[in-house]
């Protein structure tokens, strides 16, 4: 497969992010039952970002917070932000790496063993303020190079429970990088 049929097969009809964030790809193969509790494990972890990012929003009468609680609430983002930091800066996480992603899977700009058809495991940070790795069972579609540098494009190979709750993490993810984007601009 193509670089460019990979793009089209990961990308074109889905919610994309291109962040930079702890990643790396263990080659192996991969039997249906390491693969299914690897995509248990990372569908727990999203639903449960899920539901916290919810139980955050919900409001009953869709009003504005109260100055007290939205203190509160910054108080909060602040200490999450500084406990993640410091647990990621003991937890060892992988390098940062630049990289594009959906549900259907990774553009990843560095160099990773294997040709195209080998299997192994993804781990990717979840959110920058969050150490820990989401493990995602994939299949290298191609090798290329992509904008300054060597390019790997990755599938993710999940079933439709994790794939519905990656797309919803991505959605999220994507949510919040349009509204910074706004917010920079009105600001600046």
């Amino acid at each position: 497969m193509t670089p460019s049929e990979a793009e089209r097969r990961l990308f074109d009809e889905a919610v994309a992010c291109d962040d930079r964030l702890a990643f790396d790809f263990t080659l192996l193969p991969l039997d249906a039952r390491a693969a299914g509790r690897a995509c248990d494990r990372t569908e727990h972890l999203l639903r449960g970002l899920a539901a916290a990012e919810d139980a955050r929003r919900e409001d009953p009468d869709d009003s504005i917070p109260e100055p007290a609680l939205a203190r509160l609430e910054a108080k909060l983002d602040l200490l999450i932000g500084l406990v993640g930091a410091l647990a990621a800066r003991d937890a060892g996480l992988p390098p940062a790496v630049d990289l594009r992603w959906s549900r259907h899977g990774l553009r990843v700009q560095a160099e990773i063993e294997g040709e195209p058809g080998a299997t192994g495991l993804v781990r990717i940070q979840a959110a920058h303020w969050l150490p820990q790795l989401l493990e995602l069972p994939a299949r290298i579609l191609a090798r290329g190079t992509h904008a300054d540098g060597a390019a790997v494009w990755l599938q993710i190979e999940a079933g439709a429970a994790l794939d519905t709750a990656l797309e919803r993490h991505l959605f999220r993810l994507h949510r919040r990088a349009v509204a910074e984007a706004r917010r920079q601009a009105a600001g600046g």
